[in-house]
């Protein structure tokens, strides 16, 4: 499995779609921050008020809320999931590493924590960018530096984990269709539905399957969240033992 997480990063770093995916992610998280912190005058001209009440006017409040930016990272998690994963099961190679010894569990499971990693890259190299572009502006402040290196680590495994729970179904549909467009259309879809059933509906319990709205519990923490993490694990693991089942009932 280890040797199957490698090859797989090697194989992500020497691709384009990578660095594609960051330079754009990059370049929209530093357009939304001059967004948050430009004041747009009446005369149409972009100036920058330190004053203005309701943007943001300090390096504290740059990386506020980084919970709620699980959503946006979400988008560029989709590029990094065709390329680990969705591709191999469009091209059908995923079989040459089933057929080199590697059983179908240690398979699904090296997929996994491989995309796992990866979106943590991913909103790494977002909140890193909000911090950077926060620090050039603002300075430190009286921000305490560590503690906020500290909820930046927190909050890039918490969103890392949250996007986990949505592509481990989302790699489930692949290895029954076999189809990256069905993978791909469940992550884009599903976040959006949810919420809308939940708003139309007004059944409470949907909150839990609305797994991208997670991300708010990672801002504060309770008892409450509980119920977030234990069904969060659950759909990981149901997801992951279906795909490594269907698996092996379709390769052998």
């Amino acid at each position: 499995m280890l040797n199957l997480i490698k090859s797989d990063f090697y194989r992500l770093m020497r691709s384009k779609g990578f660095y594609i995916t960051v330079i754009v992610e990059i370049l929209i998280t530093l357009a939304f921050f001059y967004l948050l912190t430009a004041d747009i005058s009446s005369s149409g001209t972009v100036k920058i008020e330190q004053t203005s009440g309701g943007l943001i006017q300090s390096l504290k409040g740059t990386m506020s809320g980084m919970g709620s930016a699980t959503t946006q990272i979400s988008y560029f998690a989709i590029s990094l999931f065709v390329i680990l994963v969705g591709h191999e099961f469009s091209m059908q190679t995923f079989k040459n590493s089933l057929t080199s010894g590697i059983s179908k569990t240690s398979f699904v499971l090296g997929k996994y924590v491989t995309t796992l990693l990866a979106f943590m890259l991913i909103a790494a190299t977002m909140f890193v960018t909000y911090f950077l572009a926060g620090m050039m502006k603002f300075g430190s402040g009286d921000t305490n530096i560590p503690k906020l290196l500290g909820e930046m680590v927190f909050m890039t495994i918490g969103n890392g984990l949250i996007l986990s729970i949505l592509f481990a179904i989302a790699m489930l549909i692949l290895v029954v269709t076999h189809s990256s467009v069905a993978a791909i259309a469940f992550a884009i879809i599903y976040p959006a539905v949810i919420p809308t059933v939940l708003f139309v509906v007004k059944v409470d319990v949907l909150k839990y399957l609305s797994f991208l709205s997670y991300g708010w519990q990672l801002d504060e923490l309770s008892k409450d969240s509980l119920p977030y993490l234990i069904i969060g694990l659950v759909v990981i693991v149901v997801s992951l033992v279906s795909s490594s089942l269907i698996l092996k009932k379709k390769v052998g």
